[in-house]
Parts: C-alpha cells; sequence; structure tokens
C-alpha cells in the first residue's frame, strides 16, 4: 500500500517531465522527432476557428479594410510560429480576401486569439447585394507554421460563418 502510495504521489513529476524531455529532443535532435510527427499529424493539432462571440469577419466598405478573428489552439507538443496567414472570405455578391505576414509565436496547449487585417476591395454592386442578401459566408483560411520539427502549411475551410458584419 505504501509503495502505491509513493507512484501515485511521484505521478506529477512523470506528468512533467515527459513533455520537458520532448522539447529537449525536439530541439536537439528534430530528426528523430519528424518520422513521428508528419506534417498530417501536426496539421491535426493545430486548430484555427472563427470564435462564436463577437463578430469574426468587419468589412468596413468605406476604408475597405477586412478585419477577421481567428482563435488558434495548439494541441502539439511544441511551440509553434504562424508565419502568414491568408483569408478568403465567400458570401453572396463576392469575395473578399487579405494576406496577413505577421510571425506569432504560439507555445504548446495555448489557444492565442488573432487579428487579421487587410485591405480587400469589393465593387459597390456587390456590397449592396450582399448588405441585403448575405446571411452567412464561407471563410479560408490558410497558415504557414514553422515548428521544430517542420514547415508546414495548413489549410481550413469554414462553411456558414453567420457572426459578419458589412460596415
Amino acid at each position: 500500500m505504501a509503495q502505491i502510495a509513493q507512484l501515485l504521489n511521484a505521478m506529477p513529476d512523470i506528468i512533467t517531465i515527459a513533455p520537458t524531455m520532448q522539447r529537449l529532443v525536439s530541439a536537439a535532435f528534430p530528426a528523430l522527432l519528424r518520422g513521428f510527427y508528419s506534417e498530417a499529424k501536426l496539421n491535426e493539432c493545430l486548430r484555427i476557428e472563427v470564435p462564436s462571440s463577437g463578430e469574426g469577419l468587419t468589412y468596413n466598405t468605406h476604408t475597405l479594410e477586412l478585419r477577421c478573428h481567428l482563435a488558434v489552439t495548439n494541441l502539439t507538443p511544441f511551440q509553434v510560429i504562424i508565419d502568414r496567414l491568408e483569408v478568403e472570405a465567400s458570401l453572396d455578391g463576392g469575395t473578399l480576401g487579405c494576406v496577413h505576414v505577421m510571425p506569432t509565436t504560439i507555445k504548446s496547449g495555448e489557444r492565442y486569439l488573432l487579428l487579421v487585417r487587410g485591405r480587400s476591395y469589393m465593387p459597390p454592386s456587390a456590397i449592396e447585394y450582399a448588405k441585403a442578401n448575405a446571411k452567412h459566408l464561407n471563410l479560408g483560411v490558410s497558415a504557414f507554421v514553422v515548428t521544430n520539427v517542420r514547415r508546414f502549411t495548413t489549410t481550413r475551410r469554414m462553411d456558414y460563418v453567420k457572426n459578419f458584419a458589412l460596415q
């Protein structure tokens, strides 16, 4: 019984040591982990989504500025750097898009809120049509990601996003 109690007391140390060892191995020998953490596996562990509260996407028709709020959750055991984001929004009447270069570091297990800003042109007739008819939009996000193990591009498609505004 005493041995079981000692084992249970040592569990928190084991839980904190394993990720630390993995980070050290990835920094010193990235080739060892490259085989285990494929691009597909890392892609699954990186979540990009539009937050459900607030305005996910806002387009100012006067200044032609596009703003998109995104939540990125890093479920990989590594620190992730998002080097570049491309956002493309399709709605009734037209398409909006922007590229945002912003090296952002996201630690392992962290949820980070990003604001992507850029300028995008939409013809006035398409804006009026979209203001009258658009009930949702489809959003495509491409991110260029860098980790200690590998570099990769991840793409997410979010359909029927309803928290947007055309001002």
